[in-house]
């Protein structure tokens, strides 16, 4: 059963979203992503990596971006760029 939070989430159309993603999820051994100032560029170098694995998963639905960051700041600055109207985080 969906709770009150997935039931408005699932009301926003993925082109309004955005997937904020704790830069710790990447397989840091073998990234070959740069950082930029819209965070992690991810190359998808490896398919077991948890980061690689979500961002194609929000690509897929349609989501308005994907931000792997290294840091609150340039999360926040994102999504005052974005301005989605639903945030999805995992940390």
């Amino acid at each position: 059963m969906a709770t009150n939070m997935e039931k408005q989430l699932i009301g926003i159309d993925p082109a309004q979203r955005i997937l904020l993603l704790s830069y710790c999820l990447r397989r840091a051994e073998t990234c070959k992503g740069k950082n930029t100032n819209q965070g992690l560029e991810c190359n998808e170098c490896n398919p077991d990596c948890p980061a690689n694995q979500l961002r194609q998963a929000a690509i897929r639905l349609g989501y308005k971006g994907v931000c792997i960051a290294p840091g609150g700041r340039l999360a926040i600055e994102y999504v005052k760029d974005n301005r989605p109207l639903a945030i999805v985080a995992v940390a």
